[in-house]
């Protein structure tokens, strides 16, 4: 089997590879605190001795408050659990959601409130947007999902305002929506009132579906970029946009040396296509090699790995093309054309190791 493999993004529910982008994005913000926190201690560590005492006075203060906000948050992911149960789907939130420490030392526990707070405001966001989409979305979860959002209340006398608080966490609507919920709010004549009010709730659901979907996309790429390296992939940095517009990512393993995988993305993250690439300089005009061989067949090895690895996270992809070893020569692409990545071994060196033996057996579909 060569390097390129040809994968069709299988549809799949939303609620799963959404929680499992916003736990990417709690973890990350948690990583970001630390470096902060490292700043910190080195600035104030002439000052420890003599503060000692106030700070373990404010230690344990410190930890009290802590522990008062951990259980407010795990409140909060109570109702979110709720409104994701409603949903069809509370399985999702459970396996996305950050584990309190067993240990309550005041590090842990910090790392704790923060990933819990981070996590908790994406998933509501996330949430709310799926309810909206529904059109169920005025019923019980619907009531719950306002006391969620806190969102300003928009004048009541407004016939509109239930309908555009559905998607009032998404920030404004768009101008059409708008100018239909003014258009409703000044219909006296009932026939016409009651056609008004079922296409604003027509718009509100088809803008909330939008909404999510391209939120889909946008969390694809993410959960796709934080699994390869997750991985031990160098990764070019994955644009948030790639599922949505299309486009091409690159990553490879330190040790690879000119050897990188290309990864083609279609408009809409609908099918993707990996294949190996090998970065020449101009000059370069050498034929294809066994090294190229030993590249592609490392590759193919390794990615059942990946499958797996985006399936944990929601990413559900599907085999539906592979070449033999051969069939195809390594794609060369200009040295200039490529990301750089740092280097561990020499630029072209590939370790001397057999190929691993691979199933050829051919995909379905």
């Amino acid at each position: 089997m060569s390097g390129p493999i040809t994968v069709l993004a299988c549809p799949a529910a939303a609620l799963p590879v959404l929680l499992a982008a916003s736990a990417i994005r709690a973890a990350r913000a948690v990583q970001q605190a630390h470096a902060q926190a490292a700043e910190l201690r080195e600035k104030h560590e002439q000052d420890r001795t003599a503060n000692r005492q106030r700070q373990s006075i404010a230690h344990s203060q410190g930890l009290a408050a802590l522990q008062a906000q951990a259980d407010a948050a795990e409140q909060r992911l109570a109702q979110l659990a709720e409104l994701s149960e409603r949903l069809g789907n509370g399985q999702a939130l459970k396996a996305a959601q950050p584990q309190r420490p067993s240990t309550e030392d005041f590090i842990s526990l910090a790392d704790y409130v923060r990933a819990m707070e981070a996590f908790t405001q994406e998933a509501q966001g996330v949430l709310l947007t799926a309810l909206a989409g529904q059109p169920s979305g005025d019923g019980e979860a619907g009531e719950l999902a306002l006391t969620l959002a806190r969102v300003e209340q928009v004048d009541a006398t407004r016939p509109s305002q239930r309908l555009l608080q559905r998607v009032a966490h998404m920030g404004p609507v768009p101008a059409h929506i708008q100018s239909l919920a003014d258009e409703l709010d000044g219909a006296t004549d009932a026939v016409r009132f009651d056609l008004l009010a079922s296409e604003l709730r027509r718009r509100v659901q088809l803008h909330a579906e939008d909404a999510l979907q391209e939120e889909v996309l946008r969390a694809q790429a993410l959960v796709v970029e934080q699994s390869l390296q997750d991985l031990g992939y160098q990764v070019e940095e994955i644009e948030a946009t790639l599922f949505v517009e299309g486009g091409v990512a690159h990553f490879r393993k330190n040790h690879w040396g000119d050897y990188m995988v290309r990864m083609r993305v279609e408009e809409g993250g609908g099918s993707l296509n990996f294949n190996v690439v090998r970065a020449v300089d101009a000059h370069d005009a050498a034929e294809p090699s066994v090294q190229d061989h030993l590249a592609e067949d490392r590759w193919c090895a390794e990615f059942p790995a990946l499958l797996k690895a985006l399936a944990a996270r929601g990413v559900h992809l599907e085999v539906t093309r592979r070449l033999e070893a051969g069939d195809l020569p390594v794609q060369r692409v200009a040295r200039d054309r490529l990301p750089r990545f740092a280097e561990s071994e020499a630029p072209g060196s590939i370790p001397a190791q057999q190929p691993m033996a691979l199933n050829t057996k051919p995909a379905r579909g």
